[in-house]
C-alpha cells in the first residue's frame, strides 16, 4: 500500500482525484470527477480503475467511490515511523562504529 501511495506523485490526474475526493469528503462518482476535473470520463476511469484495484479507493455502490482513509492512514504511519525507526537504526550505527 505505502508504493502505492507513494505513486499518486507521479500521476497528475490520480493526485488530483484523491484530493478532489478527500476535499467533498462524499462518495464520488467518475463522471462527478471528470466533470469537476475538467478530464475525460476514460481518464478518471482509468485513474480510478487502478486506485481501486490498489486499495486506495472504496467502492461504496454502483459506481460510487470514496477514499479508503484507513489505509492511507496505515500507509501514512508505516511510512512516518519506518523513517523515525530508520533514523534512529542509522544514529546507532554511526555511535557503534565511532
Amino acid at each position: 500500500m505505502l508504493d502505492e501511495l507513494l505513486g499518486l506523485g507521479r500521476s497528475k490526474t490520480r493526485l488530483d482525484i484523491i484530493n478532489l475526493m478527500l476535499d467533498e469528503g462524499r462518495p464520488l462518482s467518475a463522471s462527478e470527477i471528470a466533470e469537476k476535473l475538467k478530464i475525460s470520463l476514460n481518464a478518471a476511469n482509468i485513474a480510478i480503475h487502478y486506485m481501486n484495484k490498489a486499495g486506495l479507493l472504496n467502492k461504496v455502490e454502483r459506481g460510487m467511490y470514496e477514499v479508503n482513509v484507513h489505509a492511507f492512514c496505515k500507509a501514512f504511519l508505516t511510512f512516518i515511523l519506518g523513517s523515525k525507526i530508520k533514523g534512529y537504526a542509522d544514529k546507532s550505527l554511526e555511535d557503534f562504529t565511532r
